[in-house]
């Protein structure tokens, strides 16, 4: 079995654990069942991310997807290797990073605290839009939400659990909470939430997989509700965190001078030029505001 295979078995059953770990009640935590840290220490040039496909994947997307294409080519291009995990929750990806010293964690990272974030090195590298979807039949009509949150009023919201959602609430909204997009989407389509945000990608990706019958009945709305910056986010305390950061940070610059990230880009978003100008205008944009701000 080859080393990255060995790995997504071996950190697949040990997250299993880790889970089972993390739901457990503190109560039981007391006298329950023990699980040593040290079981899932991580490989010394390995990186988490919440398997997010087709932009992060176990399998059944070219190359791992997207980011892991991207990020794999901007590591050779730099003259080391890593391997890329995935994993199902963020919130295990985030304990690896900061209690288990993971070298790196790759996804859209909002919510680390100001402590955090100054043993961190942020490297964007790459912009996912997020568009809100609802569930169209002959008895629901069309829903425009016209960049105005108060449209959407009395409604139930599908999020996802840790996001920030206290502007919905102050909207009126209410909110329901899954774990993955796959599960917001089975709640939209058994109408236990009247709208959810997605990236279109994968939105496209789980109903083509999961809901094929459904896929005409939802319905992506019109404006895009935000972008958000993806990162490799580098661990300063790790022994080669910020030197392995600045040989990805030379390697990910090379590949966007070369036109490597582009070919990359076109095969999982396909060849409009105008579409893949727009996203490299805007990762250069957030690059350039994260080297100004150093985060």
């Amino acid at each position: 079995m080859k080393k990255s295979n060995f790995s997504i078995v071996l950190h697949t059953v040990l997250a299993a654990m880790l889970v089972i770990v993390l739901l457990l009640p503190t109560s039981g935590m007391a006298t329950g069942p023990r699980v040593t840290p040290s079981l899932f220490s991580p490989a010394a040039d390995e990186i988490f991310a919440v398997d997010f496909p087709p932009f992060v994947s176990t399998g059944g997307v070219a190359g791992g997807g997207l980011h892991t294409e991207l990020v794999e080519a901007a590591f050779h291009a730099g003259g080391t290797d890593a391997i890329v995990t995935p994993l199902p929750l963020a919130k295990m990806v985030k304990y690896y990073l900061l209690q288990e010293g993971a070298l790196a964690a790759l996804g859209r990272f909002v919510n680390f605290s100001e402590v955090e974030k100054k043993e961190l090195i942020f490297i964007p590298i790459s912009i996912v839009q997020e568009r809100y979807f609802y569930y169209h039949s002959a008895r629901q009509p069309a829903v425009s939400w016209k960049g105005n949150l108060q449209n959407f009023q009395g409604n139930t919201y599908g999020a996802l659990r840790g996001d920030d959602v206290s502007h919905y609430k102050a909207a009126g909204i209410h909110i329901a909470y899954s774990a993955s997009y796959r599960a917001l989407l089975k709640k939209l389509l058994s109408k236990k939430v009247d709208f959810v945000r997605i990236p279109p990608l994968a939105a496209d990706w789980l109903l083509n997989k999961y809901f094929p019958d459904e896929k005409r009945n939802v319905i992506a709305m019109d404006p895009p509700a935000l972008e958000l910056p993806v990162f490799l986010v580098f661990n300063k305390k790790h022994p080669k965190g910020e030197d392995i950061a600045g040989k990805f940070n030379q390697g990910l610059t090379q590949i966007i001078a070369d036109g490597r990230y582009k070919k990359i880009l076109a095969r999982h978003l396909g060849n409009e030029e105008e579409r893949l100008a727009q996203h490299m205008r805007r990762l250069q944009s957030v690059r350039d505001q994260v080297n100004e701000t150093g985060q």
